[in-house]
């Protein structure tokens, strides 16, 4: 963000209910989207939206849900699944959640978001949208998003220009990467 504003652009940063300083107990993809969208709404246009894991997949749903309304110039994704039933399935593996109790949640999300769990895919927003400039930022060494995850969105979207890193995990924290993010960015 830092190096962004110096370079003469400005910076708006979502906090998701419930992530980082924001107060709450839960946060649902479909209600991500929707904070996400609210965001997006603000402005007309955004010179690039930046995203990371969890946010990457509302970002680009929230973005291609606004298309004809917003116009997005680039996209950078980081540490993204490239579906939502890829996420929940991780997730629930990590927290120990039986196969029940998934298989349950996957019949209830029609019901609670008026959509099929389909609808919650990246790579078909993605594509929907065109296809935007696009960077995705990922780690082969993720425990968070494996590496396969990667390697659907970019077998599915040959437009998207990888940085692939080994060893910095789900943050992606380096000096390296944030470089070559902001050469993305800035022309």
């Amino acid at each position: 963000v830092q190096e962004l504003c110096r370079a003469g652009y400005q910076a708006v940063v979502m906090d998701a209910p419930s992530h980082g300083q924001s107060p709450g107990r839960f946060l649902s993809v479909p209600d991500y989207i929707r904070c996400a969208g609210q965001l997006i709404r603000s402005r007309a246009h955004w010179h690039a939206v930046l995203a990371h894991s969890m946010g990457s997949l509302a970002g680009v749903i929230s973005a291609s849900e606004q298309a004809g309304k917003v116009r997005i110039g680039k996209f950078v994704l980081m540490s993204t699944f490239s579906n939502c039933d890829a996420l929940m399935s991780k997730f629930a593996r990590c927290l120990g959640v039986s196969e029940t109790v998934l298989s349950d949640t996957r019949a209830w999300i029609p019901k609670y978001t008026g959509k099929p769990l389909s609808y919650f895919c990246l790579i078909e927003h993605l594509q929907q949208l065109g296809p935007p400039n696009t960077l995705l930022v990922a780690d082969e060494k993720d425990i968070v998003v494996p590496h396969q995850e990667t390697k659907a969105i970019l077998n599915a979207l040959p437009h998207v220009k990888p940085i692939i890193t080994s060893g910095l995990g789900h943050n992606l924290r380096c000096d390296t990467v944030r470089r070559q993010v902001l050469n993305f960015i800035t022309p």
